[in-house]
């Protein structure tokens, strides 16, 4: 991810109005931390990764789950973080088809 797509969107309005900015300073600093750890691992982590990553901030992360604004599936211990996600998929998508357009390009040319 980190190359691909080396850094995700950050809204300022989002951040000082949403849920977080209720927040210590201690758990946002946790969950700008967790973020950067769920872009660099493609939005795909598990609770059992993200506590072994955080393992000294384990009550950051369970005060994030509760206030949701970390999702956790117990079913499948899967993490979620939704803004992450859209903006991945949406980047990812784009990205894919900027890939599809140049690989076509190339390949007219070397007709």
């Amino acid at each position: 991810m980190s190359k691909k797509l080396p850094y995700f969107r950050f809204h300022v309005a989002e951040w000082m109005n949403d849920d977080i900015s209720a927040e210590s300073y201690k758990i946002k600093g946790v969950f700008v931390d967790v973020c950067a750890f769920y872009w660099f691992k493609d939005c795909i982590i598990d609770m059992k990764t993200l506590k072994k990553r955080f393992k000294n901030c384990s009550s950051s992360i369970e005060a994030l789950i509760e206030q949701n604004i970390i999702k956790h599936d117990e079913n499948t211990d899967a993490v979620y973080i939704l803004f992450l996600d859209s903006q991945y998929d949406m980047l990812s998508g784009k990205r894919k088809k900027l890939e599809d357009a140049g690989r076509k390009g190339g390949l007219a040319s070397h007709k």
